[in-house]
């Protein structure tokens, strides 16, 4: 299984072919996974709060959703007709390849059928209904996901083929809007899906998410301690179709004391017991938490399952939560999903009740995935197919995935080296051309490779609020007059900028106290996860066609510890930048442990002591590319700097140089190239980034 996630999906870009597939049009591929889903708590809430249209007293619905590391792994390309074929061993008793013209009315067609690809059709579908997009070839490479299980490989298959096209058409969808176009893809199928289900859009996170009517929120939850669960597929069998239609009979309006029960147990009940497990997992308090889940199962069992007698009756279910050794390693448990006996949850005691809860549920016939919840990330290991004994499987550590929902950008410099040109215009509003033609403020550039890389959060370090005012100006939209001689690009870019100006909010540095000291300006912004810092006088332009930023997104995805970015450059570089020294940590020569941070060496010191040995034996200096990965970590090194300067400015470097030398920095070397704004040769250079 592919472990680097872009919101749940790989977004790794090749030169080359998928091995095996004939490709008709272009030659670059996307490597995509997206995760299945565990919803912890508020299955059905979703779908119920869907009926607060007609009648507002049903109350708003509410889940606590994780995504798994049990997914669809896939590759794809742009194509003249839609595609999807598969090498998934999983499918391979079954599989026929799909493949018709890309036209609205086939797509349509197969989506209202009770086709296989009924899911990928619909999808497909809608996004070519609501944008400029061609085929696409899907290739599914692994499935370990189980289908049918309450782990939503349904909305998963929807997510990849909305991901497919957003990457392979430089759409910009941020991951709600993902989420958003597979919901309303899967609408188009036979299938009553609700709208927690495409949380596996988020990527494997806890997640809240509130829904009203057609609105959905989410947010992620920070993770107090470690809490270990257990989720198996029961190997039995249930019918999610049946379940919803049973259910719908009691809404909107519930006529029997039965119907206004049901209303109560997806209601008020579920808000009583999704914002109890949000506080207990803030508190890492698995125990709680595991009482809390076979409490939410009684209600369940007593409000909801009488709906659907023969589906919810769940006797495989009933029976592995009432097992003996069962319940004596777990603190508690539930089913999942729509529940019926597709899976079930346990909250394990211990490291060891967790392994021995494994081989249990082994032994009563089910497929059983560990789930570590600790604090901050989120790892899941299958170990359904194991054949290790136990005491080796109790030394597995489940793998971590990561993923950077935040980024932040310091302008608040007072560009001194561009005067007086920055007198009347605001460095990073400075114009650029894009590799479309078009001419842009250089940070809405710096914005469209954020919102391409993922980030639904974006911080802004100004120096003075009033500041916001050229901001302002770049986020209203066109008057009337103006909008009249707009053409159609431009007319796409206005509406771009629309939705980007709803991720950003603003943070300010009203000392100039240095980078540093900008950069520490964010901490309550980034809070405990890790954010992505790019530079404000900075374009970058990658080498293939995956933005830098993405790349270095997913290279903290694979390891999980503060990067920087880093180019092979000259000495002479030195005199202009900062420079790392460390050893590569793989073969080829991309990823290195960073032992030295310096800022501006010079070109001697850094062609005698800075350079990095290859491991054809020759040496290179790396400069710092302008974009970075920091963690809470980096934020504590900055607070021990601004603390000990009581005057002076405060840099980022030195913050960064301290966690490489307790060996927690690792340097990424970019597919790309980095353009300095900062002078007016350097800026001279960087007008056109992307020439004839």
């Amino acid at each position: 299984m592919p472990g680097n996630l872009r919101g749940g999906a790989v977004s790794n870009t090749s030169q080359k072919p998928m091995k095996g597939i004939r490709l008709t049009g272009s030659k670059e591929t996307v490597s995509l996974f997206v995760p299945g889903r565990l919803c912890l708590f508020g299955e059905h809430s979703d779908w119920a709060a869907i009926h607060r249209l007609m009648n507002a007293d049903i109350a708003p619905g509410r889940a606590i959703v994780t995504g798994i590391e049990q997914g669809i792994a896939s590759l794809a390309a742009c194509d003249r007709r839609f595609r999807v074929t598969s090498a998934a061993p999983q499918l391979a008793d079954f599989w026929t390849d799909f493949n018709i013209p890309f036209e609205a009315r086939r797509l349509e067609e197969v989506a209202r059928s009770d086709s296989f690809f009924a899911h990928c059709a619909g999808s497909a579908s809608y996004m070519l209904e609501h944008y400029p997009v061609g085929g696409v070839h899907l290739h599914l490479t692994d499935m370990p996901l189980p289908l049918k299980k309450g782990l939503s490989s349904s909305a998963a298959i929807c997510v990849t083929v909305v991901r497919a096209f957003n990457l392979l058409y430089r759409l910009g969808l941020s991951t709600a809007d993902e989420m958003e176009a597979a919901f309303r893809g899967e609408e188009r199928t036979r299938s009553r899906c609700g709208r927690l289900d495409q949380a596996c859009a988020f990527g494997v996170r806890p997640v809240l998410m509130n829904f009203d009517g057609n609105d959905v929120a989410a947010e992620p939850i920070p993770v107090g301690g470690e809490i270990r669960l257990v989720f198996a597929d029961l190997c039995a069998g249930k019918n999610t179709v049946r379940i919803l239609s049973d259910l719908s009979r009691a809404y909107p309006f519930g006529a029997t004391a039965a119907d206004r029960a049901l209303h109560r147990a997806l209601g008020a009940d579920n808000l009583q017991i999704t914002d109890r497990a949000v506080e207990l997992l803030r508190a890492g308090d698995a125990k709680s938490l595991g009482a809390l889940m076979t409490r939410a199962q009684k209600i369940f069992d007593r409000k909801v399952a009488p709906h659907s007698p023969d589906e919810l009756r769940s006797p495989r279910l009933h029976a592995v939560l009432a097992d003996p050794i069962v319940r004596r390693l777990s603190w508690g448990g539930k089913g999942v999903g729509s529940h019926g006996d597709g899976s079930v949850q346990l909250v394990a005691r211990n490291a060891e009740c967790q392994c021995q809860l494994v081989r249990r549920l082994k032994d009563l016939g089910t497929r059983p995935y560990e789930l570590i919840l600790p604090v901050g990330p989120i790892g899941v290991r299958s170990l359904a197919d194991s054949s290790a004994d136990h005491s080796v499987v109790s030394r597995r550590v489940a793998k971590s995935t990561r993923t950077i929902r935040k980024a932040i950008i310091p302008v608040a410099g007072l560009a001194s080296r561009l005067y007086p040109a920055s007198r009347a215009v605001r460095k990073e509003f400075f114009p650029v051309v894009d590799r479309n033609g078009l001419a842009k403020p250089a940070v809405l550039v710096l914005l469209e490779e954020l919102v391409e890389s993922g980030i639904d959060e974006i911080c802004l370090v100004l120096a003075r609020e009033e500041d916001r005012t050229a901001y302002d100006r770049l986020f209203a939209p066109p008057e009337p007059t103006l909008r009249k001689k707009l053409t159609g690009a431009a007319l796409r870019v206005a509406a771009a900028i629309k939705k980007i100006a709803r991720r950003v909010t603003f943070a300010y540095q009203p000392d100039p106290r240095g980078f540093g000291d900008a950069v520490f300006r964010t901490r309550s912004f980034a809070g405990s996860q890790p954010v992505l810092l790019m530079l404000g006088d900075t374009l970058y332009r990658s080498g293939g066609t995956i933005p830098c930023a993405a790349q270095l997104i997913d290279a903290f995805r694979r390891t999980g510890k503060p990067l920087v970015a880093v180019q092979a450059a000259p000495a002479e570089k030195g005199e202009l930048c900062g420079m790392v020294r460390g050893d590569w940590i793989d073969p080829a020569e991309r990823l290195m442990r960073i032992n030295t941070v310096a800022e501006k060496p010079g070109a001697a010191k850094a062609r005698r002591s800075m350079s990095v040995r290859r491991r054809d034996g020759s040496r290179s200096c790396y400069a710092l590319f302008g974009q970075y990965i920091l963690t809470p970590a980096l934020y504590a090194e900055l607070e021990k700097s601004i603390t000990s300067k009581r005057r002076g400015e405060v840099d980022l470097s030195g913050a960064l140089d301290a966690l490489a030398r307790r060996g927690e920095l690792l340097g990424f070397v970019t597919d790309g190239e980095s353009f300095d704004l900062g002078t007016p040769e350097l800026y001279r250079q960087s007008v056109r980034l992307w020439p004839e």
